[in-house]
């Protein structure tokens, strides 16, 4: 069965009387700190309240990021100088604090929303082994009306920690899209930006072989007949032969 405990609520709840559950009572001051650390962005003590279950969505789009870039921008700027071969070992957590730091630094835009707000705790769900604290947002810079929504935490460790938010959902939608600034490929860089031992030099270019002089063509022989013409026959003469005496 489901308790909702509203911060508002008048006169004691039937179940006040019963001894607090020491991890129902953290809940909402946990969800409170969450808020807390995005408004004030202390990036070290929103991730302490993420669960790992959250971070590790997080990391899986700041792995998406680096894989597709290119120049090398997401490890040098974007997480504070990441060596690629030593970025596979960080922890979810140290990744998303630089992530979260290096959004503020480079693309603050992305953080608006989340930052330029008021957040207030005003009640929770116990739903098994979950909580569901309810708060009401009140965002600053738009001066919006009030608006509610809800946050789901679980166990970690003994204690309680942010598992599914909306701010959660909106950060990660913000990484996969964070733009890569347009730039060519970086020396020593593969598809993925991940650093490579410089290639060797290329190798000095030599002139192609000369072709061998061809011959000059010789004209076509001509055919010629070896048949003797034919002697033309001999004249006739009535009286004898040419050059007979008459008798």
């Amino acid at each position: 069965m489901c308790l909702l405990s509203l911060g508002n609520s008048a006169g004691p709840h039937p179940a006040a009387a019963q001894a607090p559950d020491p991890a129902s009572a953290l809940a909402p001051e946990v969800a409170a700190d969450f808020h807390g650390a995005f408004a004030s962005m202390a990036w070290r003590a929103l991730v302490q309240r993420i669960h790992p279950d959250a971070l590790a969505r997080l990391r899986l789009a700041t792995d998406i990021l680096v894989r597709v870039d290119t120049t090398g921008y997401t490890l040098d700027t974007l997480l504070g100088g990441v060596v690629s071969t030593a970025y596979p070992a960080l922890p979810d957590e140290e990744v998303v604090r630089r992530l979260m730091a290096g959004i503020q630094r480079e693309v603050p835009g992305l953080l608006s929303s989340l930052v330029s707000r008021r957040a207030e705790v005003v009640g929770e769900v116990a739903e098994g082994e979950l909580r569901h604290v309810v708060y009401r947002v009140v965002t600053l810079a738009t001066g919006a009306e009030p608006r509610v929504g809800v946050m789901t935490l679980a166990r970690d460790g003994g204690r309680w920690r942010v598992l599914a938010a909306e701010d959660l959902a909106v950060l990660e939608t913000a990484v996969r899209g964070i733009p890569i600034p347009p730039g060519p490929r970086r020396p020593g860089r593969d598809a993925g930006g991940s650093r490579l031992t410089p290639p060797p030099p290329p190798a000095p270019l030599r002139s192609p072989p000369r072709a061998p002089p061809s011959a000059e063509p010789r004209p076509a022989a001509r055919w010629r007949s070896r048949v003797t013409p034919a002697q033309p026959p001999p004249a006739h003469h009535p009286r004898g032969t040419p050059g007979s005496v008459p008798a």
